[in-house]
Protein backbone atom coordinates (compact mmCIF):
# COMPACT_ATOMS: atom_id res chain seq x y z
CA UNK A 1 0.00 0.00 0.00
CA UNK A 2 2.90 2.54 1.05
CA UNK A 3 4.53 1.39 -2.50
CA UNK A 4 1.36 1.90 -4.32
CA UNK A 5 0.82 5.61 -2.08
CA UNK A 6 4.52 6.71 -3.38
CA UNK A 7 3.97 6.27 -6.60
CA UNK A 8 0.73 7.45 -7.13
CA UNK A 9 0.40 10.21 -4.85
CA UNK A 10 -0.19 13.46 -7.42
CA UNK A 11 -3.24 12.18 -9.05
CA UNK A 12 -4.35 10.72 -5.73
CA UNK A 13 -3.77 14.31 -4.49
CA UNK A 14 -5.88 16.04 -7.15
CA UNK A 15 -8.71 13.52 -7.50
CA UNK A 16 -8.96 14.05 -3.81
CA UNK A 17 -8.90 17.44 -3.76
CA UNK A 18 -11.98 17.74 -6.93
CA UNK A 19 -13.71 15.17 -4.37
CA UNK A 20 -13.73 17.75 -1.58
CA UNK A 21 -14.04 20.70 -4.18
CA UNK A 22 -17.74 19.12 -5.42
CA UNK A 23 -19.25 18.39 -1.90
CA UNK A 24 -18.57 21.49 -0.48
CA UNK A 25 -19.72 23.01 -3.64
CA UNK A 26 -22.83 20.68 -3.21
CA UNK A 27 -23.16 21.18 0.13
CA UNK A 28 -22.86 24.80 -0.04
CA UNK A 29 -25.77 25.05 -2.61
CA UNK A 30 -27.92 23.38 -0.73
CA UNK A 31 -27.51 25.15 2.11
CA UNK A 32 -28.28 28.52 0.19
CA UNK A 33 -31.31 27.08 -1.86
CA UNK A 34 -29.81 27.16 -5.10
CA UNK A 35 -30.39 23.29 -5.36
CA UNK A 36 -34.64 23.05 -6.02
CA UNK A 37 -36.35 21.19 -2.73
CA UNK A 38 -38.65 17.98 -4.52
CA UNK A 39 -41.10 19.37 -1.29
CA UNK A 40 -41.61 23.65 -1.37
CA UNK A 41 -43.89 25.31 0.15
CA UNK A 42 -47.14 26.40 -0.99
CA UNK A 43 -47.50 30.20 -0.50
CA UNK A 44 -50.87 31.98 0.58
CA UNK A 45 -52.89 32.75 -2.45
CA UNK A 46 -53.58 36.94 -3.11
CA UNK A 47 -56.99 36.89 -2.38
CA UNK A 48 -57.91 35.03 1.11
CA UNK A 49 -61.06 35.10 2.83
CA UNK A 50 -60.25 32.73 5.36
CA UNK A 51 -58.16 29.63 6.16
CA UNK A 52 -58.95 26.68 8.48
CA UNK A 53 -55.42 25.04 9.55
CA UNK A 54 -55.68 21.76 12.03
CA UNK A 55 -52.84 19.88 13.16
CA UNK A 56 -51.74 16.74 13.41
CA UNK A 57 -52.62 15.22 16.69
CA UNK A 58 -50.08 15.36 19.96
CA UNK A 59 -49.67 14.62 23.09
CA UNK A 60 -49.33 16.87 26.25
CA UNK A 61 -49.27 16.60 30.13
CA UNK A 62 -52.42 18.28 32.20
CA UNK A 63 -53.14 17.30 35.63
CA UNK A 64 -51.17 13.88 36.21
CA UNK A 65 -52.25 12.45 33.22
CA UNK A 66 -50.58 12.43 29.15
CA UNK A 67 -53.30 13.87 26.72
CA UNK A 68 -53.74 13.74 22.78
CA UNK A 69 -54.97 17.19 21.87
CA UNK A 70 -55.16 18.73 18.30
CA UNK A 71 -55.23 22.25 17.55
CA UNK A 72 -57.11 23.86 14.70
CA UNK A 73 -56.69 27.56 13.93
CA UNK A 74 -59.33 29.78 12.05
CA UNK A 75 -57.24 32.79 10.10
CA UNK A 76 -59.93 35.40 9.27
CA UNK A 77 -58.32 38.07 6.59
CA UNK A 78 -57.98 41.64 7.51
CA UNK A 79 -56.81 44.97 5.66
CA UNK A 80 -54.09 45.08 7.16
CA UNK A 81 -50.96 44.09 5.89
CA UNK A 82 -46.68 44.29 7.25
CA UNK A 83 -44.37 46.39 4.99
CA UNK A 84 -40.81 45.87 4.78
CA UNK A 85 -38.61 48.38 3.09
CA UNK A 86 -36.05 45.55 2.76
CA UNK A 87 -38.86 43.42 0.65
CA UNK A 88 -39.01 45.84 -2.78
CA UNK A 89 -42.32 44.57 -5.16
CA UNK A 90 -43.83 42.92 -3.17
CA UNK A 91 -47.74 43.49 -1.50
CA UNK A 92 -46.79 43.36 1.76
CA UNK A 93 -47.47 40.21 4.91
CA UNK A 94 -51.12 39.76 5.57
CA UNK A 95 -52.22 40.16 8.60
CA UNK A 96 -55.17 37.56 9.90
CA UNK A 97 -57.19 37.75 13.03
CA UNK A 98 -56.45 33.63 14.30
CA UNK A 99 -59.11 32.01 16.65
CA UNK A 100 -57.25 29.02 18.42
CA UNK A 101 -59.10 26.09 19.55
CA UNK A 102 -57.85 22.73 20.98
CA UNK A 103 -59.43 19.60 20.82
CA UNK A 104 -58.46 17.09 24.11
CA UNK A 105 -59.32 13.69 23.41
CA UNK A 106 -60.90 12.07 26.05
CA UNK A 107 -61.06 8.29 27.35
CA UNK A 108 -64.66 7.92 25.95
CA UNK A 109 -63.00 8.86 22.27
CA UNK A 110 -64.83 12.18 22.85
CA UNK A 111 -63.12 15.43 22.49
CA UNK A 112 -62.84 18.17 25.05
CA UNK A 113 -63.20 21.73 23.06
CA UNK A 114 -60.84 24.45 24.60
CA UNK A 115 -60.82 27.95 22.91
CA UNK A 116 -57.83 30.25 22.98
CA UNK A 117 -57.43 33.88 23.30
CA UNK A 118 -57.68 35.49 19.46
CA UNK A 119 -54.56 37.63 18.21
CA UNK A 120 -53.64 39.15 15.15
CA UNK A 121 -50.66 37.90 12.99
CA UNK A 122 -49.35 37.07 10.08
CA UNK A 123 -48.39 33.46 9.40
CA UNK A 124 -45.70 31.28 7.64
CA UNK A 125 -43.17 28.65 8.57
CA UNK A 126 -40.26 28.56 10.51
CA UNK A 127 -36.74 28.55 9.08
CA UNK A 128 -37.64 26.21 6.19
CA UNK A 129 -34.57 24.60 4.69
CA UNK A 130 -32.76 25.87 7.70
CA UNK A 131 -32.76 29.56 6.25
CA UNK A 132 -34.80 32.57 8.09
CA UNK A 133 -38.65 31.87 8.44
CA UNK A 134 -40.56 32.09 5.76
CA UNK A 135 -43.86 34.10 6.27
CA UNK A 136 -47.31 33.68 3.45
CA UNK A 137 -46.47 30.03 3.21
CA UNK A 138 -47.50 26.86 4.64
CA UNK A 139 -45.97 23.17 4.40
CA UNK A 140 -47.64 20.21 5.53
CA UNK A 141 -45.43 18.47 8.22
CA UNK A 142 -43.89 21.79 9.60
CA UNK A 143 -45.41 23.82 12.26
CA UNK A 144 -47.28 27.26 11.82
CA UNK A 145 -45.19 30.47 12.59
CA UNK A 146 -47.15 33.22 13.57
CA UNK A 147 -45.51 36.81 13.48
CA UNK A 148 -48.39 38.53 16.26
CA UNK A 149 -49.03 42.34 15.41
CA UNK A 150 -50.44 45.33 16.45
CA UNK A 151 -53.17 46.82 14.00
CA UNK A 152 -55.84 49.96 13.98
CA UNK A 153 -55.95 53.53 12.34
CA UNK A 154 -54.18 52.70 9.06
CA UNK A 155 -53.98 49.46 6.91
CA UNK A 156 -50.32 48.52 8.40
CA UNK A 157 -49.61 45.71 10.37
CA UNK A 158 -46.84 46.29 12.97
CA UNK A 159 -44.66 42.86 14.32
CA UNK A 160 -44.63 43.29 17.84
CA UNK A 161 -41.84 41.22 17.96
CA UNK A 162 -43.76 37.90 19.71
CA UNK A 163 -43.03 34.92 17.53
CA UNK A 164 -45.17 31.96 18.72
CA UNK A 165 -45.11 28.38 16.90
CA UNK A 166 -47.95 25.84 17.41
CA UNK A 167 -47.29 22.97 19.06
CA UNK A 168 -48.65 20.36 16.61
CA UNK A 169 -47.47 20.19 13.10
CA UNK A 170 -50.03 21.06 9.73
CA UNK A 171 -52.28 18.22 9.13
CA UNK A 172 -54.05 20.01 6.44
CA UNK A 173 -55.41 23.32 5.33
CA UNK A 174 -58.08 24.77 3.53
CA UNK A 175 -58.36 27.72 1.56
CA UNK A 176 -61.70 30.26 1.40
CA UNK A 177 -61.14 32.44 -1.43
CA UNK A 178 -62.25 36.40 -1.66
CA UNK A 179 -65.44 37.01 -3.64
CA UNK A 180 -62.97 38.20 -6.35
CA UNK A 181 -61.68 34.94 -6.35
CA UNK A 182 -64.93 33.30 -6.46
CA UNK A 183 -65.37 33.33 -10.09
CA UNK A 184 -62.56 31.79 -11.60
CA UNK A 185 -62.61 29.13 -9.14
CA UNK A 186 -66.04 27.71 -6.99
CA UNK A 187 -64.14 25.27 -5.36
CA UNK A 188 -61.79 26.02 -2.04
CA UNK A 189 -58.57 25.16 -2.17
CA UNK A 190 -57.55 22.66 0.37
CA UNK A 191 -53.76 21.11 1.13
CA UNK A 192 -52.89 17.77 1.63
CA UNK A 193 -55.17 15.59 3.28
CA UNK A 194 -54.69 14.68 7.09
CA UNK A 195 -53.20 11.33 7.35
Amino acid sequence: MKEFIKKNWKPLTLWSSLGGLLFGGALFAYKKGYMRNADPPVPLPDQLESIDLKTRPFEIRTEDRTRTVRSQYHLQATPFRIWSVLEEGRKGHPVFFVTPRQFLLGEAGAEEEVQGEPFYAAIGIPKFTKKRDLLDHLHEGSQILFLHCLVGGSCNGIPTGEKTLSTGKIASWEFSPAEAALTESSAPASGPAEG
